[in-house]
Formats: structure tokens, C-alpha cells, sequence
């Protein structure tokens, strides 16, 4: 079985979450989003206290007297509920309509009264079963939490080699470095030993996960071949593994849920590469916490969740429109390859070319919003395609803002927006007034500018003017010209129009910023 959903209510900073898990989960979210309650809760309920979790008066979400934490487990394939490892639980689980059978157990606490642990049906209410408490720490047993990535300052306390090792690694022993990678390649033999056979990936899962550092390299061969520094890099990172095993080994059938909390703190990337490479190849569950834009393209665009706060109350949003294999393919290029941070920004401007890109952030700028700190990610949609860019924006919270021509391809552009968005079309589109973003400027002030560029004498149709100016420079380098003379004029060289499009920018990306 696998650790299929966490609900979490009314816990430390966390007042609601219900955050649904797949095999392999990334979670992104700004600093405020409850990163450290949440991590509080699991080590709770599945880390060495598990059954005997004793829940404090600071435990309770403000105002509240009453907490609950529950995990629900599904089956990986249809049938694994049979195997005998599972026979004592049988009785608890339930099915649904995928066929899979399932097991949900609770913890619910009372200010100052205690707490009460049981399992649960499909509904949420409690399931008559004896010995509870053994058989909650059967589950616990065969589905711990497994931490990796560098340690806590509890762990360093007690593992006095593992504070050396961070804090003074020049003065580590080169016989205590290969001693505790020896101890660390014991530890996931286990799991190493039952990798199934490696496939080629298909076009699908290249398209959906774009980044590939899933490198077929042994921990042996990282162990004997890679440098001092990668070695105890790798031996930092997998330190919290064997304090665990030391304190309360873990059971023989046991698969745990390796939960990485920033695993690229201190790492250099080809390092952080090396260490993913090893994590991904292990047939286990895997939690990710990451607010690394390059690690995000290595995992599934299906699989990652983007929390927000609101009120206390943390939304959870997903990738639910199904698109086509191109649009997969399309969004794993020309964002996850080209533009990585996008999936942490709070709002998208969506503009049709790079003119525009070159254009926004200087004129925002002068407008007095800075698109950076403000968290707006600028992104050219004509060549990823406008809907899938829309769908994507929705469904993962993003706040979005489309920018297009005049001309009978911006109808059909603003045509896309208003039947994917609906009611919220209007108050995120603009559309220029003129032909393309150039003709836009000649009539708002900057006529002169196009005809110094184009070298033109006497009157003229500002198609052609616009048409020798380009064709003496080009687009890009217009644009520049363009946003040169506007810091020449301040403010007030930004067009009315751009600069009520940079306040409703502002307004959206506020809107998606994590509220206490």
C-alpha cells in the first residue's frame, strides 16, 4: 500500500488541509504556506511516537480546542490487500469504485482532555475494531516516515559525526567517511535489491516530466568514482536515514515514505543531480518539498501540488485538466525547460511574442510595479499555444493576465480566453487598440522614435515607417529603442492603457499571495 491522502485540521498554523498524494508528490508553496506544521504533523503521527502521539495545548490551531490528523493508505495494484503482511488489517479496509481497497487511521485530540486514536471508513466515521492501538502500530510499522536531506538540530545533537561533517568537513576522517557510506549502502541495499528493470522512458513521460536526472549510476559507483566533496554531500543527505535506523529499525517488509524537505540547500546543483539520481531510482514512496526550479522540472507536472494560504486555511491545486500529448510536450519545453521558476510565480502575464517580453518589465518598472517582487512571471504564449497555458494557470491557482493584438489573430486569441475562463475573462485580458504592440506605440506618442529608426523623411503610413524601422533592426531591437525612450520620459511614457494592465497585474498577483 501507499500513503494515498493527509488530512490535517486545526493543527499548530494550519487550520484545513487535505492534500491527496501520488506515488511521487512535490509540494511547492511560498515560505508562509505552513511548511513547518505540516512537517510537525507527519513526524507526529508517523514518526517514532506514531501511536503514542501526545498532542499540547500549542498544538491547537488558534481558537480552536479540537485537532484531528488522519492518513488514508490505498493499495498500489488491485489484490496487494490480500498479501499476508496485511492479513491482520483486512477487516478495516474498504473499497471503491477503482477497485482499490483502502485503510484510513485518525488521531482527534481535545484541549486538555487527550486524544483518541481509531480508524475510519470512507466517510470519515469511526470503525469498531479491537486492539486498535497494535493494530495502528502494524500499519505504522509496515509505512513509516523516512527523512532524507540535511539534518535537524535535534539530529546533530545526538550524532556528534554528522555535526563535524557539516559544520567543520575538513576535519573529517577519510576511514569515518567511508565507514558511514558503507553504513548508508547497507541501509538501502534493501531497497536497491528490488529495482525493477530499467525501460526506456515513453514520449508521454518525457513530455510530462522534461528534466531527466534519473542517471543509471549504482551507489557503488557513486561511492568509489565521485569526489570527497560529493561523498559526504551524499553522506550529509542520507545522515537522517541511519540516526533513524539506529533509533527504532526499521521492520523487515516495511516501505517508507521518504519525505525530502529541501534536499538543495547547501548543494550545488550537479550534486543535488548525483543525489536525485540515487532517491529516484528507489521503488518507494517520495514526498518532495522543493523551492528548487530545476529539481521541479525533474518531477511530473501530474504529480506536483502548489499550496496556498488563505485565512489559516491552505488550498491545495493540481494539474486536473487532462490536455493533449502535445500540449504536454509544449508547456515541458517552453516553460519547464526554458523557464523554471514559472510554476512559483503568484500571476502570468501572457504576451503574444518577445517584443513584448522586452517591453513589460521596463515599462512596469516605470509604472511603479515591479513584476519580480510582486511575483509576475512574463511569458510569451505563441509558440506553447494560449489554452493549455490557461488551463494550467487555473487549475494550479496561478493568477493570469493575456495580452494581445488588434488584429484577427488577437480576436482569436481573446476569443480562447473568454471560453476557457468565463465569467473571469474580461477582468484578465487586454486587448491593444491597434494592429500589434508597435502600432500601438506610434499612436501613443512615439511616432517620432519610429521615424528616426526608419530613417524617414516627410509623411508616410505608419505601416511603412514601422515596417523600415524593423527591417532596418529588428523586433527585439525596436523594442529596446522603444523602452529606452520611455525611461527617457518617465512614468508618463507609459501608455494609459499598460499602466491599468499593470495595477490588474498587481491586483491578481496579490490575490494569489499566501494570506495569514
Amino acid at each position: 500500500m501507499r500513503l494515498e491522502q493527509i488530512d490535517i485540521l486545526h493543527f499548530q498554523g494550519i487550520k484545513a488541509l487535505s492534500l491527496p498524494l501520488d506515488q511521487a508528490t512535490t509540494l511547492i508553496g511560498e515560505n508562509a504556506w505552513g511548511r513547518r506544521s505540516f512537517l510537525n504533523a507527519l513526524d507526529r503521527v508517523m514518526g517514532p511516537q506514531g501511536v503514542e502521539a501526545v498532542f499540547e495545548e500549542a498544538d491547537f490551531y488558534q481558537g480552536t480546542d479540537q485537532l484531528q490528523l488522519s492518513l488514508t493508505f490505498v493499495e498500489r495494484q488491485g489484490g496487494h490487500w490480500r498479501r499476508l503482511r496485511y492479513r491482520p488489517l483486512r477487516q478495516l479496509m474498504w473499497g471503491q469504485s477503482d477497485g482499490h481497497m483502502r485503510i484510513r487511521l485518525c488521531w482527534q485530540a481535545r484541549l486538555g482532555q487527550g486524544s483518541r486514536l481509531f480508524f475510519a471508513d470512507a466517510k470519515g466515521q469511526p470503525l469498531e475494531a479491537e486492539q486498535c492501538q497494535r493494530l495502528a502500530r502494524h500499519l505504522l510499522a509496515l509505512h513509516p516516515l523516512l527523512r532524507l536531506g540535511f539534518p535537524e538540530p535535534e539530529h546533530l545533537a545526538k550524532t556528534p559525526w554528522l555535526k563535524t561533517l557539516l559544520d567543520a568537513p575538513e576535519q573529517f576522517k577519510e576511514q569515518a567517511l567511508e565507514e558511514g557510506l558503507a553504513s548508508v549502502k547497507a541501509v538501502l541495499a534493501r531497497y536497491f535489491s528490488e529495482e525493477a528493470p530499467k525501460v526506456p522512458r515513453s514520449r508521454f513521460a518525457i513530455a510530462r516530466q522534461p528534466v531527466n536526472w534519473q542517471a543509471i549510476r549504482t551507489l557503488e559507483q557513486v561511492i568509489t568514482q565521485s569526489s570527497r566533496q560529493t561523498r559526504m554531500a551524499l553522506l550529509g543527505l542520507f545522515g537522517v536515514m541511519m540516526v533513524q535506523e539506529g533509533d527504532k529499525p526499521l521492520a523487515r517488509l516495511a516501505r517508507p515514505l521518504l519525505l525530502l524537505d529541501m534536499p538543495e540547500a547547501r548543494l550545488h546543483p550537479v550534486m543535488l543531480a548525483t543525489f536525485w539520481s540515487l532517491v529516484s531510482q528507489l521503488p518507494l514512496g517520495r514526498l518532495l518539498l522543493t523551492q528548487s526550479a530545476e529539481l521541479l522540472g525533474a518531477q511530473d507536472l501530474m504529480a506536483i501540488r502548489r499550496l496556498v494560504r488563505r485565512q489559516g486555511e491552505l488550498r491545495c491545486f493540481r494539474l486536473k485538466q487532462l490536455l493533449r500529448e502535445d500540449d504536454y510536450r509544449r508547456i515541458g519545453f517552453h516553460l519547464r525547460v526554458n523557464r523554471p521558476s514559472s510554476l512559483f510565480a503568484r500571476c502570468w502575464l501572457l504576451v503574444e511574442g518577445e517584443t513584448e517580453i522586452w517591453l513589460m518589465s521596463e515599462l512596469a518598472h516605470l509604472a511603479g510595479v515591479h513584476l519580480a517582487a510582486e511575483g509576475i512571471k512574463v511569458i510569451d504564449f505563441a509558440q506553447c499555444g494560449l489554452k493549455p497555458l490557461l488551463h494550467l494557470a487555473r487549475d494550479l491557482g496561478i493568477g493570469v493576465h493575456v495580452l494581445c493584438d488588434g488584429d484577427e489573430a488577437g480576436d482569436r486569441y481573446a476569443d480562447k480566453v473568454r471560453g476557457t475562463l468565463g465569467n473571469q475573462a474580461e477582468a484578465s485580458l487586454t486587448q491593444l487598440p491597434a494592429l500589434d504592440i508597435e502600432h500601438f506605440f506610434f499612436e501613443e506618442g512615439y511616432g517620432a522614435l519610429f521615424r528616426h529608426l526608419a530613417h524617414w523623411h516627410g509623411h508616410g503610413e505608419p505601416s511603412s515607417i514601422i515596417r523600415t524601422a524593423i527591417s532596418r533592426l529588428s523586433k527585439p531591437e525596436v523594442a529596446l529603442r522603444i523602452a529606452e525612450e520611455a525611461g527617457k520620459r518617465g512614468k508618463e511614457g507609459v501608455p494609459v492603457l499598460l499602466r491599468r494592465l499593470f495595477s490588474q497585474l498587481r491586483q491578481a498577483a496579490l490575490a494569489s499571495a499566501p494570506k495569514g
